[in-house]
């Protein structure tokens, strides 16, 4: 939706799909694997909505917020068959939700106070993104002194998904030469 010229105001909504693949279908290395006769495909949808649009010639931001979530989430569990031996089973395990803001700026000092330059151009930008991914439920299990521990992991964070990523530089531009410097930092993520 065009908000003023120049600015515009977005939304998305998409489901998402994953099949359960021939990889989950299929034994790694180790003798007693089953695969669950209910085994269900993953599902999930992701909305997001942001603001987004430049000012004249000398500042492009975009700003949005997404929210995703990820059900019946495939993965595996350690559990005792009848004779007490341990086996994998390949089973859905739980739901996540991932949820955060993605913000980009960029911006020209040299146009924004002096109107054109003549030396080249300079633009400053920052790219950033903060997300907070976390399982809603996820079925973990473990065998200890021969008997199956079952924990639910409800409430702790995904792995690979880092709390914060930000991305920050300058870029200048005479004729045909450019010259970027990048600063790039990646927080703490659990794998």
């Amino acid at each position: 939706y065009k908000l003023l010229e120049g600015i515009t105001l977005y939304g998305n909504a998409t489901q998402a799909y994953r099949p359960v693949l021939f990889s989950d279908l299929t034994p790694a290395a180790v003798t007693d694997f089953v695969v669950d006769p209910n085994l269900r495909d993953a599902r999930g949808y992701t909305l997001d909505a942001g603001l987004r649009g430049s000012v004249k010639k000398y500042l492009t931001f975009d700003i949005g917020y997404f929210f995703l979530n990820y059900n019946d989430r495939i993965g595996t569990l350690t559990l005792l068959n009848d004779a007490g031996r341990p086996y994998q089973l390949r089973t859905n395990l739980g739901r996540s939700v991932s949820r955060g803001v993605e913000a980009y700026v960029e911006f020209d000092p040299i146009v924004a106070f002096a109107g054109r330059s003549r030396v080249g151009y300079l633009s400053l930008f920052a790219s950033i993104g903060h997300t907070d991914a976390r399982y809603r439920s996820l079925r973990s299990s473990s065998v200890t002194n021969g008997q199956v521990v079952e924990t639910d992991l409800r409430d702790r964070r995904v792995e690979n998904a880092p709390v914060f990523t930000g991305r920050f530089g300058a870029n200048y531009t005479y004729r045909t030469l450019t010259i970027t410097a990048l600063m790039n930092r990646v927080g703490m993520a659990y794998s």
